[in-house]
C-alpha cells in the first residue's frame, strides 16, 4: 500500500518531468500554465490527434495506412517470403 508521502513524491516527480511538455500559449497566466502542467502530470496521454493515436481509430488514415506498425511488418514479411 502506498503511503501519502510516496504519492506526493511521485506526483512531484511527474510535475518536474512534464514541465518541458507544457505548451505555453500566448496570453496564458501562470495559474493556467500550472493547471495545464498538473493535468498532464496526472494523465500522461495528453493528445488524441491522428499522429498520436491508434491509426485504426483515426478518420485521417485510409486503406493500408490504417494498419498498425506490427501489421505492416507482418504484411511486408509475407510479401518478402513470396518473392523468394
Amino acid at each position: 500500500m502506498k503511503t501519502r508521502a510516496e504519492r506526493r513524491h511521485h506526483h512531484k516527480r511527474m510535475l518536474e518531468r512534464v514541465k518541458d511538455f507544457v505548451l505555453y500559449k500566448f496570453g496564458w497566466t501562470e495559474d493556467e500554465k500550472a493547471k495545464h502542467q498538473r493535468k498532464i502530470a496526472e494523465n500522461r496521454q495528453v493528445c488524441s490527434c491522428h499522429m498520436c493515436r491508434n491509426p485504426r481509430h483515426s478518420a485521417f488514415h485510409k486503406g493500408k495506412d490504417r494498419l498498425t506498425m506490427q501489421e505492416r511488418r507482418a504484411l511486408q514479411e509475407d510479401t518478402d517470403d513470396v518473392q523468394l
